[in-house]
């Protein structure tokens, strides 16, 4: 999914989310895994003109299309993954309310990323 930025017609960000029931090949509770998420570099740390952060916007869009996509109904906790070094990217997930949990896993990616959920 792609967000534009209306004022001039350029795209500020994307994101993509898959429902899951199964980490690897366990089983899981069922949620909404968003697998890659992105702000263009010339919409980063910018704000509309209501004030309102382009990222903030475009998150806020992702997930409301992930929840009314995911054709469940009900509402799905939310997941995703953050490299350990992406700093900006943790406080980013933390505004939107996701926290950590636990540390790094082994399984994912050799303990380069942190699981974080909402």
């Amino acid at each position: 999914m792609v967000v534009a930025d209306i004022s001039d017609a350029k795209v500020a960000g994307y994101g993509t989310w898959e429902l899951v029931e199964a980490f690897g090949t366990e089983p899981t509770a069922k949620h909404l895994e968003i697998a890659w998420f992105g702000i263009d570099k010339a919409y980063q740390g910018t704000e509309d003109s209501a004030g309102r952060r382009i990222s903030d916007l475009v998150y806020a869009s992702v997930e409301q299309r992930a929840m009314a996509g995911s054709g469940t109904g009900e509402d799905l906790p939310l997941t995703l993954t953050c490299h350990v070094d992406n700093f900006r990217g943790r406080r980013f997930w933390e505004r939107q309310g996701y926290r950590l949990v636990g540390p790094p896993y082994a399984e994912v990616e050799k303990d380069l990323y942190h699981r974080m959920v909402r």
